[in-house]
Order: structure tokens, then C-alpha cells, then sequence
């Protein structure tokens, strides 16, 4: 089951958000920086990120009724009337087994529904996992820019689909 985030959810949304990125990110960024994250900074970014009344969370219950992962999306600042998929992070238990996609999916049918016409997301190089389900979805190339964390940056790359109907008419269920 996928629905929107609410408040007592952001603990457990920084706790993936934070367990990811260290497991996501440990060959593409410094150890030092994934070390120095913590589950405080993740809930404070989370908090401050559900108050904006333009953003939205999206989370997976497993049947226990158990988050297990979640996307985050806002209005992409460079394009008009595009959401911007901010942060997908799945919950290693439930990878390859089509969260990502439906949480994908979910955030492209909120897109639509709030009049966005198009959708971006953008992952470091060198997260090829992710490069492949975006494309695989029907993301195409629209740039790249360098990504800042801390004392080290990282290049980035940017996908956008422009055809929201036909990626949830294909993907969708």
C-alpha cells in the first residue's frame, strides 16, 4: 500500500533515508561524510521538507502496515509545471520487487493530478541501479550538474520523463 506521509512517519523516513544513502553511496562518497550522518539531521530535513505545503511524501507499508520506503517530491525549480522526484530510497528487502516503480508510478499520477506536465529525478554517477530504472521507465537525458556534500561533490546527472500519461499508462497497474 502506498500513501501520503504524515508527521509521526518522519522518524522512520529518516531512518531509511540515512540507512540508504550510507549503503547507496559507499563508493561514490567518502566514508567520512556517510559516517557523519545521523538519523537527527535526517528527521529535521524530513520535517522542514513535509511542512512545505508543495512538497509531498509518498511511503510503502509492507502488510504489516510497516514503512519500508518512500519518494519525495517538490516543484523543480528550472521547469515550469515539473515535479521534481527529489529522494527515492527502497528499503533493501523490498528492492527488485517493484516498490520503486510503484512509488514511481504513484508520484507520476500526483504529478498529473496537480497539473505538472512533466517529471524529473536525478541521481551520482556511479548509481547505476538507479540510472537503469529510470531509463528503463522512460526517463531521457536532460543534464548534468555537480552535486555538493559537505567538503566533497559529486557529478550528477539529471533524467526527465515529458510523457507522464504514457509512463503511468505502460508501468502503471
Amino acid at each position: 500500500m502506498i500513501r501520503k506521509a504524515k508527521k509521526n512517519d518522519i522518524e522512520i523516513i529518516s531512518k531509511i533515508y540515512i540507512d540508504s544513502r550510507r549503503k547507496t553511496y559507499k563508493n561514490i562518497l567518502p566514508d567520512d561524510y556517510l559516517n557523519s550522518l545521523t538519523y537527527a539531521q535526517g528527521e529535521k530535513k524530513w520535517t522542514e521538507y513535509l511542512e512545505n505545503d508543495s512538497n509531498v511524501i509518498f511511503v510503502h507499508l509492507d502488510d504489516a502496515g510497516t514503512i519500508t520506503s518512500f519518494a519525495a517530491s517538490k516543484p523543480y525549480r528550472h521547469i515550469k509545471k515539473c515535479l521534481y522526484l527529489d529522494s527515492l530510497h527502497v528499503s533493501p528487502e523490498f528492492q527488485s520487487k517493484g516498490v520503486g516503480k510503484s512509488l514511481i508510478i504513484k508520484t507520476a499520477e500526483f504529478a498529473l493530478e496537480n497539473n505538472y506536465g512533466s517529471m524529473t529525478v536525478s541521481f551520482l554517477r556511479g548509481n547505476d541501479k538507479a540510472e537503469k530504472i529510470y531509463q528503463y521507465l522512460g526517463a531521457v537525458y536532460l543534464n548534468d550538474f555537480i552535486n555538493y556534500f559537505d567538503n566533497t561533490s559529486a557529478m550528477s546527472t539529471v533524467l526527465i520523463w515529458k510523457d507522464l500519461p504514457k509512463l503511468i499508462n505502460k508501468y502503471g497497474k
